[in-house]
């Protein structure tokens, strides 16, 4: 079994999921790796499509603490866009936790992820930047997260120092502040130690959800002229589905108005679809939060937030030409999109649908 650094939450069902009780929750994410085309019996069972034998082991799996079942077809070159499907479905009909589909064929990834009812993980992804590349679209159209192998052009590393020596390499844009560290955190003392290690290591970094952010706005205002980090809010439209969300507010956008506070408003797609972002931003209003603000944390701030800002979130000479127009309020749920321009190019005209 594989192990990683944290543990996604389950929701219970008559399926069998990982024990949820403190006293025997592992404190890590354990990848159970028992269903791999490379054992004999597994083979087999995958070439007879013998699903109960294959349930029995990610059932097994599960009972013995892991939390992501991982399923391994191997490359499955001319039946893998089958394959993978099949194996999903059967797992997905016998546990009830996320699945870590594993192959090197990406059109069987594709397949499999398509029937995932959780987002997944996607294994066994390697440097190759061809690959790498290939991969990663594939994980942010299923918004799906990747284990990547520490692999170099001349394979896996035989040495610790070697393997360690790979995963460092890659941190490389993080370090150089090249690229932006995504810290997710709902509630005050981890956003507090999200800036923490951002200050430690000088890193660029942005705060994602935020929920409790309003509640140290002071703090934040002073870290955010300190360390330039970038604030997230969202969502907000949601339910309070987990105790880090007890504090989830519709003022919160308001108080970190009022403190100067800069921040962009998100749904978390797909959790909220993003379709309803201007309802989010329309209630926000209602809690206090200016118009002003309100648009600007759906255009200018999440540009500049996200460092694309020379391209987009305004209306000015040089930019692309990306547009809406609308028939009235953009925050008002009754008003409709008429009109849309990507690069000055016409791509949504509700007149020609109309007619």
């Amino acid at each position: 079994m594989r192990r990683a650094s944290s543990r996604p939450s389950t929701t219970a069902s008559s399926k069998h999921s990982p024990s949820t009780s403190p006293a025997r929750r592992p404190p890590v994410l354990i990848i159970g790796e028992n269903i791999h085309i490379i054992a004999p019996p597994v083979k087999q069972a995958i070439e007879a499509r013998d699903a109960k034998f294959i349930q029995d082991l990610a059932v097994r799996q599960v009972e013995a603490g892991a939390g992501v079942v991982d399923l391994n077809i191997g490359p499955q070159k001319k039946l893998g866009h089958e394959v993978m499907p099949w194996i999903v479905q059967a797992v997905q009909e016998a546990v009830d936790v996320p699945l870590s589909l594993d192959t090197t064929n990406l059109a069987a990834m594709r397949a499999g992820l398509e029937v995932c009812k959780r987002p997944a993980m996607l294994n066994s992804a390697s440097a190759d930047p061809a690959r790498l590349d290939s991969v990663m679209q594939l994980a942010a159209e299923f918004d799906a997260k990747v284990i990547a192998l520490t692999m170099g052009v001349d394979g896996i590393p035989t040495t610790a120092d070697g393997r360690a020596g790979i995963a460092m390499e890659a941190l490389l844009p993080v370090i150089n502040r090249e690229m932006t560290v995504k810290i997710h955190a709902h509630r005050a003392d981890d956003i507090l130690t999200g800036l923490r290690l951002a200050k430690e290591f000088n890193l660029k970094v942005t705060i994602d959800h935020c929920t409790e952010g309003y509640m140290i706005a002071d703090v934040l205002k002073e870290r955010l002229v300190e360390q330039g980090a970038g604030i997230i809010i969202g969502p907000l439209l949601s339910e309070r589905s987990k105790i880090e969300l007890k504090n989830l507010s519709f003022s919160a956008p308001r108080v970190l108005e009022e403190a100067g506070v800069p921040f962009a408003l998100m749904t978390d797609h797909p959790v909220i679809p993003i379709q309803f972002l201007p309802v989010q931003a329309g209630l926000a209003m209602r809690d206090g939060l200016s118009e002003e603000t309100a648009l600007r944390s759906i255009t200018r701030y999440a540009a500049e937030i996200v460092g694309i800002a020379d391209r987009v979130g305004t209306l000015e000479v040089g930019k692309d030409a990306d547009i809406a127009v609308f028939d009235g309020h953009p925050f008002d749920f009754r008003t409709h999109c008429v009109l849309t321009l990507i690069n000055g190019k016409i791509v949504h005209n509700a007149r020609n649908r109309e007619a």
